[in-house]
C-alpha cells in the first residue's frame, strides 16, 4: 500500500505541477492549450479514481466550504449568461470555470503532506526548464529589443511560472532542511531568469514579498518557531543580495529599465495608456449596473474593447460579469485562504509558508494582469493553502 500511495503521490503531484508550469513550457515545446490541459487533468482524473477504490476520500469542512463557494460563484455566473452581451466569450469563460471546479476536487482526491512538498519539487524542477529557456531564447530577443509576437504572447506567463519558482525555492532554501543545494541553486537560476524577463509584476512583486520575509519570520516568532535564524544568517547573507543584483541586472536592459521605471511610477503607469484607462472604463460601467453586471464574458468589451481581452484585475472582470453577488463570493474566496493559513496548526506554518506566500503573490498578480478565468494557479494554491490548514498537528498523512 505505501509504494503504491508514493506511486499516486508522485505521478498526482507532477502532473498538478505542469497544470501550473504548463502555460509556459507549452510555448517552449509548442504543445496546443487544451489538448495540454485535458490530457493533465484526464490522467490525474484516473490516479484520483486508483486513490478513491483503494482509499477514499476525506476532505475536511474546510475543504467543503471553498468547493461550495467556488460552486456558487460559477452558478452564478452561469446564470448570468441570461442578459450576458457576450456573443461568444461566455461559453470559453463557462469551461475554464469548470474546468478549474473539477481540477480543485481532484486535488482533494490526491491531497496529502507527502503530495504538497512534491508539487513544490516538481514545480521548482519545471520552472528551472523554464529559467534556462528564458536566458537562452528570450535574453537574445530583449538584447536586441525585439518586441515579437512571440516574446510578448508568452511573457507574462513565463514571468508568472518564474516568479512562483523563485519564492518556493528560496524559502525551502530558508526553512527546510533537506536539499538544500537544490533550492539553493534553483533560487539562484530563478535570479537570473527574472532580470532578463519582460515580466516586471512577476520580478518585483516577488522580489517584494521576498524582501518581507523577515516580517513572517518575525510574525512566527510569536509562536516560538525557530527558522533557523532567518535574519541573521540566510536572509541577510543569500536573500537581499539576490534581490538587489536581480533588480540591477534587469535595470541594465534598455526595454526592461523603461517598463520597471513605469511601474514604479504609480502616476505614470495609471494615466500613459495602460491600465489605468482599462480600470477607468470598467469603473465607469460599474456605476451604472453594479448589481447584476453585464453578463459572463461581457468584461473584456467594456473595459478593452474586445471580448477576448479582460479587465487586467481579477475583482473589477467578476463584477462587470456577474455583478456584487459575484464580487462578494470573489472576495470570500479569496479571503478564505488567507484567514485559514492564521489558523495553520503552528507546527505546519514553517512547512507550508512558500504555498502561502505563493499564494499572496499571485493575488497580486491577478490584480493587474491576466484573466481570472485563465486563473487556475490562484485557486489552486488557495485551497492548497485551506488544505493545509485542515493538517494534523503532527503532520499526519491524511487531512
Amino acid at each position: 500500500m505505501g509504494v503504491r500511495n508514493k506511486w499516486l503521490d508522485t505521478s498526482a503531484a507532477c502532473l498538478t505541477s505542469l497544470l501550473i508550469a504548463g502555460g509556459a513550457l507549452r510555448f517552449i515545446f509548442g504543445i496546443g492549450q487544451s489538448a495540454f490541459y485535458f490530457t493533465c487533468l484526464a490522467v490525474i482524473a484516473v490516479l484520483s479514481l486508483i486513490r478513491l477504490v483503494h482509499d477514499g476520500c476525506r476532505a475536511a469542512r474546510a475543504a467543503w466550504q471553498y468547493l461550495m463557494m467556488f460552486l456558487f460563484l460559477l452558478s452564478w455566473l452561469s446564470i448570468s449568461i441570461i442578459w450576458t452581451m457576450s456573443v461568444s466569450q461566455y461559453r470559453i469563460d463557462l469551461l475554464l470555470l469548470a474546468a478549474v471546479l473539477v481540477t480543485l476536487l481532484l486535488l482533494v482526491c490526491n491531497f496529502s503532506p507527502g503530495f504538497i512538498r512534491m508539487v513544490q519539487w516538481w514545480l521548482v524542477f519545471f520552472s528551472n526548464v523554464v529559467a534556462v529557456s528564458i536566458l537562452y531564447y528570450l535574453g537574445g530577443f530583449i538584447q536586441v529589443e525585439a518586441w515579437g509576437t512571440a516574446v510578448y504572447d508568452f511573457y507574462l506567463t513565463a514571468g508568472r511560472c518564474l516568479a512562483l519558482g523563485y519564492i518556493t525555492s528560496l524559502v525551502s532554501f530558508l526553512v527546510t532542511p533537506s536539499k538544500k543545494v537544490f533550492w539553493f541553486l534553483s533560487a539562484l537560476l530563478h535570479v537570473a531568469a527574472l532580470a532578463v524577463t519582460m515580466a516586471r509584476g512577476a520580478l518585483l512583486f516577488s522580489a517584494l514579498i521576498v524582501l518581507l520575509l523577515p516580517i513572517w519570520g518575525i510574525e512566527l516568532s510569536r509562536f516560538k518557531l525557530r527558522l533557523e535564524r532567518l535574519l541573521a544568517r540566510r536572509y541577510l547573507l543569500f536573500t537581499i543580495p539576490a534581490v538587489v543584483v536581480t533588480l540591477f541586472l534587469a535595470l541594465q536592459i534598455p526595454g526592461n529599465r523603461l517598463r520597471l521605471l513605469r511601474m514604479l511610477s504609480l502616476g505614470e503607469e495609471l494615466s500613459v495608456g495602460g491600465r489605468g484607462l482599462i480600470w477607468s472604463r470598467a469603473l465607469d460601467y460599474l456605476t451604472y449596473k453594479p448589481l447584476l453586471g453585464y453578463g459572463l464574458g461581457s468584461s473584456g468589451y467594456l473595459s478593452a474593447g474586445a471580448e477576448e481581452l479582460y479587465p487586467h484585475n481579477l475583482f473589477f472582470q467578476i463584477w462587470l460579469d456577474g455583478g456584487v453577488l459575484a464580487f462578494v463570493l470573489l472576495l470570500f474566496i479569496v479571503a478564505f485562504p488567507l484567514a485559514a493559513f492564521l489558523r495553520l496548526k503552528k507546527e505546519l506554518i514553517r512547512e507550508h509558508l512558500a504555498v502561502f506566500l505563493c499564494y499572496v503573490y499571485l493575488i497580486m498578480e491577478y490584480s493587474k494582469s491576466h484573466s481570472v478565468y485563465t486563473a487556475r494557479d490562484l485557486f489552486m494554491f488557495g485551497f492548497a493553502v485551506v488544505l493545509c490548514s485542515t493538517l494534523p498537528e503532527s503532520g499526519g498523512k491524511e487531512g
